[in-house]
């Protein structure tokens, strides 16, 4: 399966609806509307959408880059979906890979991702990765 990763836009909001459902935040499109205005100019935010060649979405990932005060600035996966129907397919690697790809851009060689702690697929997902837990709030880390 062909995999486009690209950043998101207004058209894609009904794409990224049921998105958000799936990872338990459900929202509308007009819910998303606003969100993605305040992130789109922002360059402290990533927000990528995978998709097949015929554009049906597959998943995707928001990354901020935080300037810390107590630690040195990191890149935190504020969220990570894939679309049950393309899961185990190498979505969210990818999706994860250009949200490192994108720290090491922003300077940062830390990646950190929260997960819930009833996500217990997610979180062999990230440990599968190079992630390791870091502190029983489930944030997980991983040196780049």
């Amino acid at each position: 399966m062909e995999i486009n990763i690209r950043p998101v836009s207004d058209g894609d909001l009904a794409k990224a609806a049921p998105l958000c459902g799936e990872l338990g935040y459900p929202a509308t499109s007009d819910e998303l509307a606003p969100r993605l205005e305040n992130l789109k100019d922002n360059d402290d935010n990533l927000l990528l959408l995978a998709e097949t060649a015929g554009g049906d979405a597959l998943g995707l990932i928001h990354a901020e880059y935080r300037r810390m005060f107590i630690e040195t600035p990191q890149v935190i996966v504020l969220s990570l979906v894939v679309a049950e129907m393309a899961r185990g397919r190498n979505v969210g690697a990818k999706l994860l890979t250009e949200a490192e790809i994108w720290a090491r851009y922003k300077g940062v060689d830390t990646v950190l991702v929260g997960s819930n702690v009833v996500r217990e697929r997610a979180h062999r997902f990230y440990h599968a990765h190079g992630y390791a837990e870091v502190k029983r709030w489930t944030v997980l880390r991983k040196k780049i």
